[in-house]
């Protein structure tokens, strides 16, 4: 298995205005922030581009080296594009490339995705792609932006390096008393050097100073803030899910105190108000046919359901007393696929179930009369719902994250997620899914043929 993420640039395409950044085949100065480090490859035989590699993972998930067949191919794949795009080949169809390519490379390189194509002029390219090495299609993924734009708002990976209020984390658990003079001691001048020493060389993304409280364990009204500074290296990172998940394994990382005893005092921090959803993805009701979409079935088992919600909710304190306790079904938009929830353990008053949340949810489409008689909070998300649930379908540990949303991972299981009025949102992917209801021997091919 590889993962490669990387830019195309195209020399004869570059705008020599620092001000300026080419619609296609130029990488802005911020983009380049978005990894503290990246390697240009060329070669003789295409002279006229050059391949930027932001990333490389091999099949642990683990950062590698680009092979030089795996650069020669992502250069040999750039050359043919651009040529294709200036000679006109290329149109604004992504399914009339797709033929194209195929059409190219059919037997050595299988496209596994095209992006919306951008217009540079009279010339258009695909935004993105994504291949691989025919049939590597399950196990490999590389992906090549032709576009700035397209790249700053669709490359998922992110470094954040942080900065704690005090360099003695385990003073905060102390008295109130000790805990506000270790943090006022600590001036606006230390953190910045301390920002310049884990910056080093590498210009940063964002830079992002946020409060969270330090609680006292005995007496949970008695509070001191406390300033985080974090060093954004993407913009995905730039959200407080990661920002908070970033704290969470520095601080677990370097104190011998547990999360458990951490989530005492920076509650904020290290418990979440969350829901777990788990879309019935394993089974169809009726297949795809010739000229429409299959659906879902929207029938579900409440023994297959708890099963599968026991194998695919993860986190701090979720159990099997926890989920059957808690767990709810419900329909959905989204192909008639039914949804299975679990609110967070550790959820703050009035999120504790489902109805507490969301207690007017009418499944009803956006232009049915009804969907007005919803209060905003539950239209909004249904809205964002049935979004989630298309792109988890297709979400996968290699594809590349939608904007804005992030892909997190649990004990094996991986999630699309979105923060929305203050709860952390957790569509488990198809996937997950898959693979969870192949364990349990559920059924995972369609049951129902239209004829």
């Amino acid at each position: 298995m590889s993962i490669l993420k990387g830019f195309a640039e195209i020399t004869s395409l570059i705008d020599n205005d620092s001000e300026t950044v080419s619609i296609i085949g130029e990488l802005s100065a911020n983009s380049k922030t978005f990894v503290r480090d990246y390697t240009t490859y060329t070669h003789t035989s295409y002279p006229d581009v050059l391949y930027l590699n932001m990333q490389a993972l091999d099949d642990e998930l683990v950062e590698t080296e680009v092979s030089s067949g795996q650069s020669q191919a992502m250069l040999e794949v750039i050359t043919w594009i651009h040529g294709k795009a200036r000679t006109g080949d290329i149109g604004p169809s992504s399914i009339s490339f797709r033929t194209l390519f195929t059409t190219e490379f059919g037997g050595r390189y299988t496209l596994l995705s095209s992006g919306d194509h951008v217009l540079d002029g009279t010339f258009w390219y695909p935004g993105s792609i994504s291949f691989c090495i025919s049939g590597n299609e399950s196990i490999d993924n590389w992906t090549i932006w032709f576009s700035d734009n397209v790249f700053s708002s669709e490359f998922d990976v992110s470094i954040l390096l942080v900065v704690p209020p005090i360099d003695n984390v385990d003073l905060f658990f102390n008295t109130a008393t000790t805990v506000e003079a270790a943090v006022n001691a600590v001036s606006r001048e230390d953190i910045m050097e301390k920002v310049y020493i884990k910056r080093d060389k590498y210009p940063y993304t964002v830079l992002r100073m946020i409060p969270f409280n330090w609680t006292d364990p005995n007496n949970a009204t008695t509070t001191v803030e406390t300033y985080w500074t974090i060093v954004i290296y993407g913009a995905a990172g730039n959200n407080v899910d990661s920002i908070k998940a970033a704290i969470v394994e520095y601080l677990t990382g370097i104190s011998s105190h547990t999360s458990e005893e951490w989530s005492e005092i920076f509650p904020d921090i290290f418990k979440s108000t969350e829901v777990i959803l788990t879309p019935s993805f394993f089974i169809q009701g009726v297949e795809d046919q010739q000229f429409s979409t299959g659906m879902y079935s929207g029938i579900s088992s409440f023994k297959d359901s708890l099963e599968l919600a026991k194998l695919t909710s993860k986190g701090t304190n979720y159990n099997d007393t926890h989920i059957a306790d808690k767990l709810t079904n419900i329909p959905s938009l989204y192909r008639g696929v039914s949804i299975t929830l679990v609110p967070g353990p550790d959820n703050r008053d009035g999120y504790q179930n489902f109805r507490d949340i969301y207690w007017d949810y009418l499944n009803v489409t956006t232009s049915s009369i009804d969907f007005s008689k919803m209060r905003e909070m539950t239209r909004n998300f249904i809205v964002v719902l049935t979004d989630m649930l298309e792109k988890a379908e297709e979400l996968t540990p290699s594809t590349v994250v939608p904007p804005g949303y992030n892909r997190v991972e649990r004990d094996g299981i991986w999630y699309l997620t979105k923060s929305m009025d203050d709860l952390l949102i957790l569509v488990v992917t198809k996937y997950s899914v898959l693979l969870a209801a192949e364990s349990l021997s559920l059924p995972t091919d369609q049951t129902t043929v239209i004829e």
